[in-house]
């Protein structure tokens, strides 16, 4: 319970961040820049970038959420993959709760509970 609530707090502040980081770029639009310097190809690659973070925070919520309610131990283990992963803002923090998730997940008691929620 632990991890997938660490990693659940971590996603949605990395939801928030890539929104709102994405809305700045939407709103700024390169606006206010030297006309000397193509802004463009900046601003394409910002929202590209947030948009594939913003994928990723949220299979890491989605994925903490099955943690905790026990449904679907592959999402539980790729959410825990996703926050070991140094492609998010929250790497410090989201690295101790993968890391400790992974290691919770590998125990035998916390696999069986996974099938007889299943089942």
């Amino acid at each position: 319970m632990g991890p997938a609530i660490g990693m659940i707090a971590c996603s949605i502040l990395g939801l928030l961040y890539c929104f709102g980081w994405a809305m700045l770029a939407f709103v700024s639009n390169g606006a206010n820049q030297p006309k000397e310097i193509s802004w463009h190809g900046l601003y394409y690659a910002m929202v590209a970038a947030f948009g594939v973070s913003a994928v990723i925070y949220a299979a890491m919520l989605f994925g903490s959420v099955q943690m905790i309610r026990r449904r679907s131990y592959g999402w539980a283990v790729a959410a825990s993959i996703l926050a070991v992963a140094p492609c998010n803002v929250f790497t410090v923090l989201s690295v101790v709760f993968g890391i400790w998730g992974i290691l919770v997940l590998r125990k035998a008691h916390v696999k069986a509970a996974f099938r007889q929620t299943r089942a």
